[in-house]
């Protein structure tokens, strides 16, 4: 299993997305499917409390931009300030695209948009986003 991490800040606010994923790689069809089996937001402030968060993760084949596919993921629940980690499962849990014909090693490229929502008070009016996007490759197969 891989993972993926990333931080995003927002004057005194920090917050690290992680995605834990695997590639299959079908050599026959020539695609490749990319399973997540959890995603967290971990969120830091020097004061304040996080509210909820959300991303959307978008798999593209690096040789064929057209095939693409995505999924989004979201939790919600209050902190009382400090650290907090948010923890859902994307739905679908996968991902399948497409690669272009020619022969050679293949690869996906995984971008991720996040957004945490914080209030600088408990039950406050007032709400900041902090947001941020990210993104990787992982090789997956050859194709011949």
């Amino acid at each position: 299993m891989a993972s993926y991490s990333y931080s995003i800040t927002y004057g005194d606010w920090v917050g690290t997305i992680t995605i834990n994923y695997t590639t299959s790689y079908n050599s026959i069809s020539n695609q490749t499917t990319v399973i997540f089996s959890d995603m967290s937001w971990a969120y830091f402030g020097k004061k304040g409390w996080g509210t909820s968060a959300s991303s959307t993760i978008t798999v593209t084949a690096a040789d064929n931009t057209s095939a693409s596919g995505s999924t989004s993921a979201s939790t919600s629940g209050s902190t009382n300030g400090g650290t907090k980690t948010f923890t859902a499962t994307p739905n679908p849990s996968s991902i399948t695209v497409s690669h272009g014909s020619a022969a050679g090693t293949k690869s996906v490229n995984i971008s991720i948009s996040s957004s945490i929502f914080v209030n600088p008070t408990p039950g406050g009016s007032q709400q900041y986003t902090i947001t941020g996007s990210s993104s990787t490759t992982a090789a997956s197969g050859t194709y011949a």
